[in-house]
């Protein structure tokens, strides 16, 4: 690990490519049908105008997270979801949509707080990271951005939001590390940068099985984000 006093925390982690996924990110493409809850998981509206629907996993859990996933990165995303529940967190996961993203963003944390949750966390992949910088800006208790998008605006307009963020993406892929680089850098404290070696992008990486480092990373952020919160 290495850190930058004052300036947030830059973690690089050495952990071995243990699987090769296929480039996430998807923008601008057309909704997919409603897709069938996994396992653990029942099908929740989040806009019915839209024909919006999400899985819910982890129903008693009081830590909302929201995550806003592409298309390509849909079922990685799944596998997520569910390590993220049995830690004890309540999880809304669905696609994003070709139209209106941050709206849908934003409609994803209400329906997450109509289900019981308290405080709502963000978490997206490459071009649905800019749905979550806009919907986090509210009542939000962080944010973290996975292989962000390479070109989109950074920072944002309107700002960053308020609220802690962490920042992944690979060493290996320099369009998405020059973006979680970008946005770090324009993020308040608390903020941390972490960059793996590996040349996959995809989230399934957050699950653990193979790649523990970053999957703890990951839970320890999410940890302190809702202490910081409760304290």
């Amino acid at each position: 690990m290495r850190a930058r006093p004052g300036a947030g925390t830059l973690l690089l982690l050495l952990i071995p490519a243990l699987i090769a996924c296929n480039r996430g990110g998807s923008g601008g493409r057309v909704a997919a049908p409603p897709d069938s809850p996994g396992p653990n998981a029942r099908t929740v509206v989040i806009d019915p105008g839209a024909r919006l629907t999400g899985s819910l996993y982890g129903t008693s859990a009081t830590r909302g997270i929201v995550i806003v996933s592409p298309t390509d990165d849909f079922q990685a995303w799944e596998r997520v979801a569910v390590v993220l529940a049995q830690q004890g967190f309540r999880v809304l996961l669905y696609r994003r949509p070709a139209r209106d993203g941050d709206g849908a963003a934003r409609a994803a944390g209400d329906a997450l707080r109509q289900h019981g949750a308290t405080k709502v966390l963000y978490i997206a992949s490459g071009a649905a990271v800019a749905d979550a910088l806009v919907a986090a800006r509210t009542d939000a208790a962080g944010l973290v951005v996975y292989n962000p998008k390479a070109g989109a605006e950074s920072p944002p307009r309107g700002g960053m939001p308020p609220v802690p963020l962490l920042a992944l993406a690979s060493l290996a892929d320099n369009e998405t590390n020059a973006q979680a680089r970008r946005l770090y850098d324009a993020a308040q404290e608390p903020r941390t940068l972490a960059l793996y070696p590996q040349r996959t992008i995809s989230p399934a990486l957050l699950a653990g099985a193979d790649n523990s480092e970053l999957a703890a990373v990951l839970s320890d952020f999410l940890r302190s984000a809702f202490e910081t919160l409760s304290a």
